[in-house]
């Protein structure tokens, strides 16, 4: 989806060859603002061919305690150099190396705390955290 130059990416639970297809050999999606992590970050989406191609400034991990979140996506997004990572609730699999907790919108499973993205025509967008009142603005890029 596009608003002015502002790309956001979500291609749902679309997951491993036809996911990874999107980037290699070739890069059919180009780099984008924020993306929405397929499969709820699931291991199957953890594959770094495509994070590489689409170069996400943002990642929102649209996860549940113990649906998505996988240690394998969680460890790839650690990896990416520029990509800020935002998490709908704190991952309670074991090994998940959860992203700060001002950037969780639901630390258990009993609230129902959500993520908005804003974004702004000249690609400039806002990324507030319900649960904490936490906006943090990305300028354009």
């Amino acid at each position: 989806m596009q608003f002015g130059r502002f790309r956001f990416l979500d291609v749902g639970d679309l997951t491993g060859p036809p996911l990874f297809s999107l980037a290699c050999p070739f890069d059919h999606i180009g780099p984008v603002d924020v993306y929405l992590v397929a499969h709820h970050g699931g291991a199957d989406a953890a594959g770094p061919s495509l994070y590489a191609a689409v170069k996400p400034r943002v990642a929102i991990l649209n996860n549940g305690p113990i649906k998505g979140g996988a240690p394998e996506t969680l460890r790839t997004l650690r990896t990416l150099a520029g990509t800020e990572t935002w998490q709908l609730h704190r991952s309670e699999i074991t090994g998940a190396q959860n992203f700060a907790e001002d950037q969780i919108a639901n630390l258990g499973d009993t609230t129902s705390n959500w993520i908005r993205i804003r974004a702004s025509a000249d690609g400039s967008f806002v990324v507030l955290n319900n649960r904490t009142g936490v906006a943090k603005r990305y300028p354009p890029h």
